[in-house]
């Protein structure tokens, strides 16, 4: 008896069943692929909109605290807008699209809080608003693939803070800084405990101070001082305080009568870190800030740059470092800055140390706070 075997299907057979499934899947399948690419260019370009507008933000409240001049942070803040793209197109922004104002952290803690600025009332802010709509000057974001949607309007808001510092001056109070500005004079005559030479590079250092203060007094912001001094060993001087005076009367006090000695920078340093995380002075929402401003070469105890990483790693603290005139060991000073998260300025002549204090005094941090 012979056994019926039924005959394997053709390639054609089952080709002709396989067809029509793959004519329906690809279609599905593209309608898929182009979804998740639409997704994935709607998010980039809401993440390029995010930092278009941040940038935007933070270059007018940084020219802002430069210039105290509204036109001019607007202006920075157009310009920075403009200078990212979003999609492919510079992020253009209307005057109309920049509100200025106060933004304050809650005393409990939590969202900082924004209010518009009307008239002369006191200003910290800029809040920027990027958008990509109908009516904005860039214009809506065409879609990648029209079938799924024409385009997509996105709207970010940011709003960045010039906030308050406390700040400690760590000065140099080593014999060095009875020698003149001018090297080519030679060493002045004095002894310890007399009055710092006319001319010295010490009366140079307060008069940057005085320059320094003055122009914090100028600033919206309200930035606490404490002052540090040191020669061969550091001391507090002043603890952090709004009464600029009291710093000028101890400046004044060792300029009257000025005991040099050697150069513990790094100690001088610490006893700074010190006093801007001192809970009884320090404020919660300030930004620490150490000065620290020498004329020669550290050599007594601990190391500068060491000081500043750990003030910076453990505290938050930024360390700024001045050296001035031609025997200071800038090396070491960059490094502390760097350590620090801060910058290092050298000062050659007396002017040019009113310059870097100035500048620093005007260098003030900005925070997003939207």
């Amino acid at each position: 008896m012979r056994r019926w075997i039924r005959p394997k299907a053709s390639w054609q057979n089952r080709k002709g069943g396989i067809l029509p499934l793959v004519a329906v899947f690809i279609p599905v399948l593209l309608i898929f692929a182009a979804f998740s690419i639409s997704i994935a260019h709607v998010q980039l370009t809401r993440t390029e909109l995010r930092t278009a507008t941040d940038a935007a933000s933070r270059a007018g409240a940084r020219k802002l605290s430069l210039s105290q001049n509204v036109e001019q942070a607007r202006t920075a803040a157009i310009d920075a807008a403009r200078k990212n793209t979003v999609a492919g197109t510079s992020l253009l922004l209307r005057p109309t699209d920049l509100d200025f104002g106060l933004a304050q952290p809650p005393s409990g803690g939590g969202r900082w809080a924004f209010v518009p600025a009307t008239g002369s009332d006191p200003m910290n802010s800029i809040r920027v608003t990027g958008s990509r709509t109908e009516g904005s000057l860039s214009g809506p974001i065409p879609m990648m693939f029209p079938g799924i949607a024409k385009s997509f309007e996105p709207t970010k808001t940011s709003t960045a803070t010039q906030i308050d510092r406390d700040i400690a001056l760590v000065l140099d109070r080593s014999g060095s800084m009875t020698e003149f500005v001018d090297s080519s004079k030679g060493p002045p005559p004095w002894s310890n405990g007399e009055a710092a030479p006319k001319g010295s590079k010490w009366r140079a250092l307060s008069k940057a101070v005085k320059a320094f203060l003055k122009a914090l007094e100028r600033t919206p912001q309200d930035e606490q001082v404490a002052l540090i001094t040191y020669s061969t060993t550091a001391t507090h001087e002043l603890d952090l305080s709004l009464n600029y005076k009291q710093i000028l009367k101890q400046m004044k006090a060792h300029t009257d009568s000025f005991n040099g000695g050697r150069t513990a920078v790094g100690d001088g340093a610490d006893l700074g870190t010190i006093a801007v995380t001192n809970p009884g002075f320090a404020r919660r929402f300030a930004q620490k800030t150490i000065v620290v401003l020498t004329d020669g070469i550290h050599n007594e105890g601990k190391m500068p740059d060491s000081v500043a990483l750990d003030a910076f790693k453990n505290s938050g603290v930024t360390v700024h470092t001045i050296t001035f005139g031609g025997g200071a060991n800038q090396t070491l000073m960059k490094k502390t800055a760097g350590n620090g998260n801060g910058r290092h300025w050298h000062a050659a002549t007396d002017s040019s140390l009113v310059d870097a204090f100035e500048e620093i005094a005007n260098n003030l941090p900005t925070l997003l706070t939207e």
